[in-house]
């Protein structure tokens, strides 16, 4: 009885079939040869069966669970048909060493050479059952292999390999087979080298992102101490300056806002300072400080303001008065003429109201009083060459009375 593997078996794609199997249902190849008893027994195996039930020996061609495709299969496709390349050269070279016959011994007599044929035949057959174990035996092991291989265990491929090479140290399957995965192993280890290559550079780059980050907030914050400094002194166009630094560096800092709407409040930038405090509560809702200085600036742009429209309407009735005492003048009612000047130049002193005041006198011959009144008028305007020449008019009208 020839040794042949326990149930069928494709040898280019290596699959276990059914034992009804004519053809690989895998790759369609006709199934090469087919078996079902144990090696060292004889005694009959059942298809799925892993070890011998008699002597307990391992069955060397075990059935194979398809594993999941890996997207590359090209090393896998080249391996199987390379298996199968082989195993058909040896066993081809083991049936045609079988049907070999052995030539006669001529020193022989007819019955010795019977005798040395028998012999020779029975070491043969020996011979050739052993190696067909060897190779079914190291077959298995390029299968447990080549399926390790599939799903990216390189190493225990790798290990089943060396034990199909220690078997049958020969076979060019498992020879290639252990280079590819020493091969994969040298590209898996060359990728977690590059992966962790590419962490430490990741590291080493938050490392010194953080290095900076932390140097920004030192310079930050001595630029807002410096600032707060200025503050004291009201120093304001410096504290000013220096928190455009402060801020410059970490523009969510909302007390760097608040300090420099305090410089801008320094200054009566009132419109200034009430953004900064604005966007120090955006920062900040709960900014106590912010809240308060808030209130000041709106309180004092509105005084401001309400003083602004004051000074516009005093401006203006002076401006009336002056207007209501030149129609006097004109009419020559200087003493009316004169009260409306007045009151003019208690709203607003003007060097218009205070030259035609002096008009008004010097016509009602009251020339010192004139005199004192251009002279006011010189005051705010030295240039005024109306009051000057006004003035030596009453000078020598008060020496000729």
């Amino acid at each position: 009885m020839t040794s042949l593997p326990p149930h069928p078996i494709c040898i280019p794609c290596s699959r276990v079939l059914p034992d009804d199997s004519s053809f690989c249902e895998y790759c369609g190849k006709i199934v090469t040869y087919t078996r079902k008893y144990c090696f060292s027994c004889q005694w009959p195996l059942l298809p799925d069966s892993y070890y011998c039930e008699k002597c307990g020996e391992r069955n060397p061609f075990p059935p194979r669970v398809p594993s999941k495709k890996r997207d590359n299969n090209t090393s896998r496709v080249w391996v199987s048909a390379l298996i199968g390349f082989v195993s058909g050269a040896i066993l081809f070279s083991l049936v045609w060493s079988a049907r070999k016959p052995v030539p006669p011994e001529p020193q022989a007599t007819r019955g010795q050479a019977n005798n040395a044929g028998d012999a020779g035949n029975s070491n043969t057959g020996t011979a050739n059952q052993t190696q067909a174990q060897n190779t079914a035996n190291a077959f298995s092991h390029i299968a447990l292999a080549v399926e390790h291989h599939d799903n990216g265990d390189y190493n225990n491929a790798k290990a089943e390999y060396k034990l199909a090479l220690e078997i049958d140290p020969n076979n060019q399957a498992a020879k290639k087979g252990l280079e590819n995965a020493e091969r994969a192993i040298r590209r898996q280890a060359e990728e977690s080298r590059r992966a962790a290559d590419e962490s430490e550079r990741e590291r080493q780059r938050l490392s010194d992102e953080a290095e900076r980050e932390r140097q920004r907030f030192a310079e930050a914050s001595a630029y807002f101490s410096q600032g707060l400094e200025y503050l004291n002194n009201k120093e304001w166009d410096n504290a000013i300056r220096e928190y455009d630094k402060s801020i410059r560096l970490d523009p969510n800092d909302s007390g760097a806002y608040n300090n420099r709407g305090n410089g801008y409040l320094g200054k009566n930038f009132h419109d200034q300072a009430i953004a900064d405090y604005n966007k120090a509560l955006e920062l900040n809702p709960n900014n106590q400080n912010a809240k308060n200085n808030l209130e000041i600036a709106k309180n004092a742009k509105q005084r401001i303001a309400d003083e602004a429209e004051r000074e516009r309407q005093r401006r203006a009735d002076a401006s009336s008065h002056l207007t209501r005492g030149n129609e006097y003048y004109a009419k020559g009612d200087y003493n009316s003429a004169l009260a409306q000047y007045n009151m003019s130049i208690s709203l607003n002193a003007t060097k218009e109201a205070y030259y035609n005041r002096g008009l008004s006198l010097n016509n009602l011959q009251n020339y010192d009083a004139a005199i004192t009144s251009f002279n006011n008028a010189l005051q705010l305007d030295p240039n005024y060459t109306l009051a000057r020449e006004a003035r030596e008019r009453a000078e020598r009208a008060r020496q000729n009375r």
